[in-house]
C-alpha cells in the first residue's frame, strides 16, 4: 500500500488475494484482518498523510490543496475498493479526512490570496463546490462550521457594501435634484 501511496505500480489482485487470506484466518470473523492488517494500515494511513498534509499545505493554494486532498480520498477508496475489505472503508476515509482536511482547514481557509474569502470574492465556483463536497462529507465532524462562519462574514461583507453603495446613489440623486 505504501508503495502504491508513493506512485509505484502494484499487484492489486495479488494485493487482494493476500487480504483474503487475512479474512479466511479469522474463520468468519474479521478479527485476524483486523488486527493484523486493517490496525497496521490505518496507523501507517495516518503517518503517510500527516507528512504529506502538512507539505501541501505549506506549498499549495487552497484551491491546489483541496485538489491533492480529493485526489487522495479518491486513491484511497479506490485501493479499498481493490483490495481490501469492505470494513476497512469508513475508518480509512476517517483518518484520511482528519489528517488532511480537518487538521488543515483553519490554515487553508485563512490563506491570504487562496483561502475561503478570496475564493467567494473571486467567485471561483469549482473550488467553492469543492471545498464543500469535501468538508461536508459523511465522515466530517463539524466541517462546515468554519467554512459557514467565513461565508457569513463575506455575505455580511458584500450586503453593507451594496447598502452603502445605494445610500451614496441616493444621496447623489438629492444633491443633483436640490441644486
Amino acid at each position: 500500500v505504501q508503495a502504491e501511496r508513493e506512485g509505484a505500480s502494484v499487484d492489486r489482485w495479488l494485493l487482494s488475494s493476500m487480504v483474503a487470506i487475512y479474512v479466511e484466518m479469522g474463520a468468519g470473523e474479521l478479527d485476524v484482518y483486523v488486527d493484523e492488517l486493517e490496525a497496521p494500515l490505518l496507523a501507517a494511513t495516518v503517518a503517510f498523510y500527516a507528512r504529506r498534509a502538512v507539505v501541501w499545505a505549506e506549498q499549495c493554494s487552497c484551491p491546489e490543496f483541496l485538489i491533492n486532498a480529493e485526489r487522495a480520498l479518491d486513491d484511497e477508496l479506490a485501493r479499498r475498493v481493490a483490495y481490501l475489505h469492505a470494513h476497512t472503508e469508513e475508518l480509512l476515509l476517517r483518518v484520511c479526512e482528519i489528517e488532511i482536511l480537518l487538521k488543515h482547514e483553519k490554515t487553508m481557509l485563512s490563506k491570504e490570496h487562496s483561502g475561503l474569502d478570496a475564493l467567494l470574492q473571486q467567485n471561483k465556483t469549482d473550488d467553492l463546490c469543492r471545498l464543500y463536497r469535501l468538508y461536508s462529507g459523511i465522515h466530517m465532524v463539524d466541517g462546515l462550521q468554519p467554512i459557514a462562519v467565513i461565508v457569513q462574514k463575506h455575505i455580511e461583507r458584500e450586503g453593507f457594501a451594496l447598502l452603502a453603495e445605494q445610500q451614496r446613489k441616493v444621496e447623489e440623486s438629492v444633491e443633483v435634484g436640490g441644486e
